[in-house]
């Protein structure tokens, strides 16, 4: 194999498009709410939260339970959250980039082009996508600047748009508490509106990169969480790591 690691998942705007086909006819006026509840169970990130959700899910939906474990089920782990989220992805759950290049390309030719009319589009398409990738080298040119010094060098090697989470990430961390487990290492991060909820982190100032967060964003997003920096803020850590 090229790439041993490659971890292969689905797209959820695919998803979407075969649950429609499938399951518009039988359920018919029900379809909307059906899609909610498949998205709502869809997006939970404990496994075992998800598991007695999923159970609910084809209780309540008797006419398309054949569907759900037929089709949906056996391939959970490539879709539902609580297990993608343990994987890199840069927050991205569909295909859509590769989906525009596609209709780009169909865009540019007919059914029956000659050879010469395939390579001119293509050509076309190439152009099109070096114009954006240039635009995009730009944009990550901008300038980010805060006066939070935990974050401070970290948005100096990230782009605009990785920076902008960050910054959001780190502005949202001050409305956390930070209290340290009786665990070595471990913290128990809660919101102060909501104390008796909490992600517990494994911080240790000695080995920072190896920090970790139940939350799994930095994990799924790349980005270091708000918990993560709540944590390394109670520990007078005041460096984030890219």
């Amino acid at each position: 194999m090229v790439w041993p690691k490659t971890v292969h998942l689905l797209c959820r705007f695919h998803i979407a498009q075969n649950i429609t086909r499938k399951l518009a006819g039988v359920l018919k006026a029900s379809m909307s709410q059906f899609l909610d509840d498949f998205w709502r169970v869809s997006a939970i990130e404990d496994v075992e939260e998800y598991t007695n959700e999923w159970a609910a899910l084809e209780s309540n939906w008797p006419d398309a339970i054949g569907y759900l474990r037929r089709e949906l089920k056996p391939k959970q782990k490539k879709w539902a959250f609580a297990y993608t989220h343990s994987q890199f992805v840069a927050g991205i759950s569909s295909t859509q980039r590769q989906e525009q290049v596609n209709g780009q390309i169909k865009a540019n030719l007919i059914s029956n082009s000659s050879l010469s009319r395939i390579i001119e589009g293509f050509e076309s398409v190439e152009k099109s996508i070096a114009a954006r990738q240039l635009q995009a080298v730009l944009s990550t040119k901008l300038s980010l600047s805060t006066d939070d010094p935990i974050i401070q060098d970290a948005l100096k090697s990230l782009t605009a748009y990785a920076g902008k989470i960050l910054m959001l990430e780190c502005a949202l961390s001050l409305s956390y508490t930070c209290i340290r487990s009786e665990q070595t290492h471990t913290f128990r991060v809660s919101h102060k509106d909501f104390p008796h909820k909490f992600r517990l982190t494994l911080f240790d100032p000695e080995t920072v990169l190896n920090s970790v967060c139940s939350c799994r964003k930095a994990t799924w997003h790349g980005i270091v969480c708000r918990h993560l920096l709540c944590t390394m803020r109670q520990s007078n850590y005041l460096h984030c790591p890219t």
